[in-house]
């Protein structure tokens, strides 16, 4: 059986003012924790791994500001693939991931006929599914390194960064890899049972607070809740009105399997 390369690959940001965002205090007191009063300047870091046991980090390179297509390329053309069989590379859909003119006005190839001439298949990920790609476990990892060391120079937060990369060396990425293969998994999330909702206490304790919103958002509602703060005195026949519209929706909508009896 081959065994399959797979690379993931992800940009993140950073800046100079990062804090821990948890701490531990004595009981009764709050945590206190300093932070500069600026938040420095940003940062990105680009980041590729691949499924292996051991030194899983391929390359990284930390760049001032956001990353655009020169330095998505350049990254690209820095990483020394195998060129005796196919790479797997994973990425969202950023558009620096689909450069295209950008590339060329500066004299550079597109990122895919790059990827073709590195051999490379780019595999990019469903929109707006980062649980999928697993250079975010990664990037939860080296931010909370540099969250505890809080660096406040470009040297230092390059120093941060190494430290958690060699860390990271240590660590077997392939579970990372599995892990977000089997997001959708039911051994990993299995189905739990819900409870049925009794939707007869759901409109007593709703109702009465003034939450009417979130269970039947409508432009009548609104009105409804206009007259009643503007009127206290009319709570109760307003309360009527509001279980009437609520009670008439959800008849219409499902009057065999919804029973209320309020």
């Amino acid at each position: 059986m081959q065994f399959l390369v797979f690379y993931a690959l992800d940009e993140c940001g950073f800046n100079l003012g990062e804090v821990p965002r948890y701490g531990y205090a004595h009981k009764d007191s709050r945590v206190v924790i300093k932070r500069p009063g600026k938040r420095g300047s940003n940062y990105t870091l680009i980041l590729l791994i691949q499924n292996v046991k051991d030194k899983g980090v391929v390359h990284w390179k930390l760049i001032k500001g956001g990353a655009k297509s020169e330095d998505f390329h350049d990254f690209l053309a820095e990483v020394k693939f195998p060129t005796d069989k196919e790479n797997n590379l994973l990425l969202d859909n950023a558009k620096i991931h689909h450069a295209n003119q950008a590339c060329i006005k500066t004299g550079r190839l597109p990122i895919k006929e790059l990827a073709v001439k590195r051999n490379t298949i780019l595999k990019y990920l469903v929109a707006y599914s980062p649980q999928l790609n697993p250079a975010e476990l990664c990037f939860n990892f080296i931010r909370h390194h540099i969250e505890q060391c809080q660096a406040r120079t470009e040297e230092k937060l390059k120093l941060a960064i190494e430290e958690a990369i060699t860390l990271l060396q240590d660590q077997d990425l392939s579970e990372y890899f599995r892990h977000c293969w089997n997001y959708f998994s039911e051994e990993i999330r299995p189905n739990k049972k819900r409870k049925p909702i009794n939707w007869s206490k759901m409109l007593e304790v709703k109702i009465p607070w003034g939450k009417c919103k979130k269970i039947y958002p409508s432009e009548k509602w609104k009105g409804l809740g206009a007259i009643w703060t503007q009127n206290t005195q009319k709570f109760v026949s307003v309360q009527k009105r509001i279980r009437e519209h609520v009670l008439r929706s959800w008849k219409l909508a499902n009057s065999k399997s919804v029973k209320l009896s309020i």
